[in-house]
């Protein structure tokens, strides 16, 4: 079920996220952004992208200042 799946996708997050390179992560903050774009609330992307509020408002902020 897709709760499941979620729960298996965040686990591969947390054992993967060591992996991730630079370009890895920008690709997130391009995320972040686009789904910003769209109209998505901080928290429908924190969410989305299981990251922490935070986090998300940190890279909206940083390209807001650019």
């Amino acid at each position: 079920d897709k709760e499941s799946a979620m729960l298996v996708n965040n686990t591969n997050y947390v054992h993967y996220e060591q992996e991730f390179t630079e370009e890895d992560k920008q690709n997130n903050n391009q995320e972040i952004m686009k789904l910003y774009a769209e109209g998505k609330s901080v928290t429908e992307i924190a969410k989305t992208l299981d990251l922490g509020k935070g986090e998300v408002n940190f890279v909206l902020n940083l390209y807001k200042q650019k």
